[in-house]
């Protein structure tokens, strides 16, 4: 679970760096404790936190650190927010939003078979502020690059990891929204066929499995109950109602985006075969 401000900020991590005779600069990737590594394999991941807001100077770089960093072909700009005199620094402001959110990338060899039971300890790659205002694109950029710096330092990068449940709360609120319209060519996506199930007293709970809490918009991050909404009785319920149509393609596509991304019960076949037919 993502709790909110457990790393207070960029600050904090570059001290915490320091200590150890290295230097952090916001967005700058660190690609030079690869050439210690005893692995030609590592597996890299990429996820967002919270942090609290703030602004500080960072002497070694002469730029500010705490405002969202841009981004150009999915690579954040290092050192973009510097300034020479007072008025730079209030266009600065005038014109930045100060980040809430910070983005972290990190990377882990892969034991070899001479050492098997040696794990080598992850290593942070790069860490900025950002408002979480990017494409798919830019996030398949950003793959890119961090795969070719490796493979220029003689290590091959076998995955990335993400944090996919988010992606499957995600789709969720997205049919909780009360301002999102959906529309499955000309059947619409609504929480209201979910609503009619929940009050239908043709069916009890025991039929359907769902509570009015399972639909509750202001619980963004309950992903329980996106696992209740995808379950056999609902869409062998909404597929009944030809009324229900779009909701039930809407769901019946999140649960083969669960079995290909999330289930880890799930084998390969399996996790491709939706996609193929």
């Amino acid at each position: 679970m993502a709790l909110e401000a457990s790393i207070s900020n960029l600050t904090t991590i570059s001290d915490l760096i320091s200590e150890f005779g290295t230097r952090l600069a916001e967005a700058e990737f660190k690609f030079e404790p690869l050439q210690q590594a005893h692995s030609n394999f590592c597996f890299c991941s990429e996820d967002t936190t919270g942090v609290i807001r703030k602004i500080e100077y960072d002497s070694s770089t002469n730029s500010f650190i705490g405002f969202s960093t841009p981004i150009t072909d999915g690579i954040p700009s290092v050192r973009h927010f510097q300034a020479n005199a007072f008025e730079d620094l209030k266009m600065l402001y005038d014109t930045n939003e100060m980040a809430r959110l910070l983005n972290v990338h990190m990377f882990q060899r892969i034991p070899t078979e001479d050492n098997p039971k040696i794990f080598p300890k992850p290593c942070l790659l790069s860490a900025y502020g950002t408002d979480n205002r990017f494409t798919s694109i830019d996030i398949l950029r950003r793959w890119i690059y961090i795969f070719q710096s490796f493979l220029n330092q003689g290590v091959r990068i076998i995955g990335f990891s993400t944090d996919p449940p988010h992606l499957i709360t995600k789709w969720r609120n997205r049919l909780l929204s009360s301002t999102a319209n959906l529309c499955y060519g000309n059947d619409k996506i609504s929480i209201k066929h979910i609503e009619n199930l929940i009050d239908n007293t043709n069916y009890t709970k025991l039929v359907h499995g769902l509570i009015m809490s399972d639909i509750n918009p202001k619980d963004r991050q309950n992903y329980h109950s996106c696992i209740k909404l995808i379950s056999d009785d609902v869409l062998n319920l909404l597929k009944s109602d030809a009324n229900a149509n779009g909701t039930f393609a809407y769901l019946a596509l999140l649960k083969m985006i669960m079995k290909a991304y999330v289930d880890r019960s799930t084998n390969v076949l399996e996790r491709i075969s939706p996609f193929l037919n």
